[in-house]
């Protein structure tokens, strides 16, 4: 067995992604992957005629390095933007239900778009808004 300075462990996006840099500073690796597969979370389901992204399935495309690297890997032609609205959804009990305006990543961004937030239970968005109160934890 050749003799490897860098063991990455994990095929999911993070490690997938180190990798890549690795190969491209010519840096021998081992990618290590407990799975069959790679992508970790990122995965991608076909039902009933549908394609469900499951994971992260997004670019923040105010973020210019994502969508650079995704040309340097050939992968800018498959890049799909979203429609208007931009509604985004989440499946619960096996049905879609949208996302509500004013959520970062799906989380309520403000005490409006906490109150619409009806994937929360009345106790969950409580607890959720309590947190404005907690004061930042501050380590010694």
């Amino acid at each position: 067995m050749n003799h490897v300075a860098v063991a990455v462990v994990g095929g999911g996006i993070s490690g997938l992604a180190a990798a890549y840099e690795l190969h491209r500073r010519k840096t021998p690796f081992v990618l290590l992957e407990k799975s069959n597969r790679l992508g970790g979370m990122i995965r991608t389901d076909r039902t009933g005629g549908f394609t469900i992204d499951a994971g992260p399935d997004a670019l923040v495309t105010q973020k210019p390095a994502a969508i650079a690297l995704c040309e340097e890997l050939g992968l800018a032609g498959r890049l799909i933007p979203t429609r208007a609205p931009r509604t985004a959804y989440v499946v619960r009990d096996g049905t879609l239900h949208p996302l509500p305006g004013g959520s970062v990543f799906g989380i309520p961004a403000g005490l409006r778009s906490l109150a619409a937030h009806r994937l929360l239970s009345r106790r969950g968005r409580l607890r959720l808004g309590l947190e404005l109160l907690t004061p930042p934890h501050r380590s010694h």
